[in-house]
Formats: structure tokens, sequence, C-alpha cells
């Protein structure tokens, strides 16, 4: 396997891990909301459930995320010796960037599976 292809699979699979992580977080947050933080969010959403739904749909883009990981690595079957590159160095700026395309990826990810929840009710 050639360097590059290794190099991009380990970015995926950092992007991959990183996006768990970040929804793990993201869940945790809104089970741990206030009373008055729940009921703004209610009154933006104009539903009495919105919490459970938000947690919900958190829930479900991090089981894609999953899913995508486990195909990447083929249930963790293809990633022997993938980060052992001793030059392999982390790129701060690039790392602000992806955190900022995760978020904007994950909330079109919650609206798209919001409208398929609302459109097969």
């Amino acid at each position: 396997m050639c360097y590059f292809r290794i190099m991009t699979l380990a970015k995926d699979i950092n992007n991959s891990l990183d996006t768990m992580l970040f929804l793990e977080d993201e869940i945790k947050r809104v089970e741990e909301l206030t009373a008055e933080q729940v009921a703004d969010i209610q009154y933006e959403c104009d539903t009495d459930d919105a919490q459970a739904l938000l947690i919900q749909g958190l829930k479900i883009v991090r089981d894609e995320c999953k899913k995508k990981l486990n195909k990447i690595t083929n249930n963790g079957l293809n990633v022997k010796e993938i980060f052992t590159n001793n030059y392999y160095v982390t790129d701060l700026n690039q790392q602000e960037v992806d955190e900022y395309a995760m978020r904007e990826w994950i909330s079109h990810q919650m609206l798209k599976k919001a409208k398929e929840n609302l459109q097969s009710k």
C-alpha cells in the first residue's frame, strides 16, 4: 500500500473518531441542559420534545459515523501499522478547519434526518 493511501486512511479514521467524540460530547451537553435552556429549544423548534429529538438526531449521526468508520477500517481489520509513522505531525490550523467543517456537516446531517423523520410521519 502506498504511503499517500496510508496517510489518507489514517486521516479518514482520525476524522471519524474526532466526529464521534464530538457527537458524544454534544449528546452529554444536550442531556445536561437546564430547564430554561430546554424551554428555549422547544420554543425555537416549536415542539415539546425538542431535547429528545435533538439527542435522537445526534445519536443517529453518531451511529452513521460508526458505520462509516467500520466500513473504512473493515471492522478494524485494516488498521495495522497505520498510526506508527514517526514523521506524522498534526497540523493545528487544519485541525481548526476540520472542526468547523465537522460542525457544519453534523448540522446538515441532523437537519436532513429531521426532515426525513417529518416526511415519514
